[in-house]
């Protein structure tokens, strides 16, 4: 929806400016968007008229859904190619557990603590959620750099490796012709 979309624009820019505010904007959304929920389960809806229920929900989805992009950008920023399909394996799956057991202990919760009790202590769980996701800010930056520096120490070692195929002459081309690798690889020259 809108929120994904805007969240994910939102998040690009914010990232650009800022890494670490990436991670602030993911556990704002999360949390500001307890307000509308909360508003939903516990005001009178028909008093409240259709229009502000409309408005509600609209803003309810729209905040929530800007940390789904965001998260999936940070994760994977921190995780090197050859664990970024698990981490998002692993995202995916506690998401999927969320929609599935939400329902389940929700109902447990609703008959102790009736409907609204269980809507309002589910809701709450968002908080803490948030501020974790808000929490990410602390890491993010040296996380990143800690996986920058673990690719670079792989590529620097597939170079080396190269080079000695190609000086024992197993490699194409001249024997011993050292590769020559740009300085800047990912600049592209204009002819």
């Amino acid at each position: 929806g809108a929120g994904v979309l805007a969240g994910g624009a939102a998040g690009q820019l914010l990232y650009n400016w800022r890494k670490e505010s990436m991670a602030v904007l993911t556990g704002l959304s999360v949390l500001a968007g307890v307000g509308p929920v909360y508003f939903l389960v516990n005001a009178d809806l028909q008093a409240a008229g259709y229009g502000t229920a409309l408005l509600m929900s609209a803003l309810a989805g729209f905040l929530v859904s800007i940390a789904g992009p965001n998260l999936r950008a940070i994760m994977l920023n921190v995780n090197t190619p050859e664990t970024r399909g698990v981490a998002v394996a692993l995202q995916s799956v506690t998401d999927d557990l969320g929609r599935g057991l939400g329902p389940v202990i929700v109902a447990g919760f609703i008959s102790v603590l009736g409907r609204q009790g269980a809507f309002n202590l589910s809701i709450a769980g968002w908080v803490p959620c948030g501020v974790m996701l808000c929490c990410l800010m602390f890491t993010m930056r040296k996380d990143e750099e800690q996986m920058q520096q673990r690719l670079a120490k792989t590529a620097t070692s597939m170079l080396q490796q190269i080079q000695v195929t190609q000086s024992s002459g197993a490699g194409s081309g001249a024997a011993g012709a050292p590769l020559s690798v740009p300085a800047d690889s990912s600049s592209s020259s204009s002819s």
